[in-house]
């Protein structure tokens, strides 16, 4: 896929970067107004003023080398030497080095969504989940009341959700995440029976 239109300035910030041919491994992230990642704005980028940054965390490919066979320890110092020619918003993510019992305090002080640990010596393994790397999440928890849902190929896109102000339920956002093929045809088949003809958000 390509994101020149959705994520110009990511693509003018790699113009302007200084690279060798490279494959890069990284991830898009919308800002919030404390400079937190925002996945909220992420999926209003189109409509919102928040800054976008591209995070690089790994290389691929760097000047026709294949690197997938190289411990990320030896893939780390090519990519930080290329990263010394980013331009913003292209950004080299920080590595933490700690016990992951600290860092995932310092982590949920800060109210992040979580973190992601590599071994040293893990080889990239392109689209597989070894244990080579482990994502820590924290998770922040609300209570939502599901008034409503959007119909898609595999029975349900996304649930709606509000949250109750007085007697009143106010519309939040759409869920999408968390759902694998199963549960979302068990959450449908669960809401048919619920179906009313009116739509209970106040808003």
């Amino acid at each position: 896929n390509t994101f020149h239109a959705r994520f110009p300035q990511v693509i003018e910030g790699l113009r302007n970067s200084s690279l060798p041919s490279a494959v890069l491994d990284g991830e898009i992230v919308a800002l919030d107004a404390s400079g937190r990642p925002s996945f909220q704005e992420l999926q209003n980028s189109r409509t919102s003023d928040a800054p976008i940054v591209y995070y690089v965390f790994d290389v691929l490919h760097a000047e026709g080398r294949d690197l997938l066979s190289l411990p990320f320890r030896q893939r780390r110092p090519i990519l930080e030497r290329i990263a010394a020619g980013f331009r913003e918003p292209v950004r080299l993510a920080a590595v933490l080095q700690g016990d992951a019992a600290t860092l995932l305090a310092a982590i949920r002080r800060q109210r992040l969504e979580g973190a992601v640990a590599k071994h040293r010596d893990s080889r990239y393994e392109s689209g597989k989940r070894s244990g080579g790397w482990v994502k820590f999440r924290i998770n922040q928890r609300a209570v939502f009341l599901i008034g409503g849902y959007l119909p898609g190929r595999n029975y349900l896109d996304a649930v709606l959700v509000g949250r109750r102000e007085g007697k009143q339920l106010m519309f939040v956002k759409k869920v999408r995440n968390g759902f694998v093929p199963s549960t979302r045809a068990e959450v449908f088949r669960a809401l048919q029976p619920l179906r009313i003809p009116y739509c209970p958000f106040a808003n």
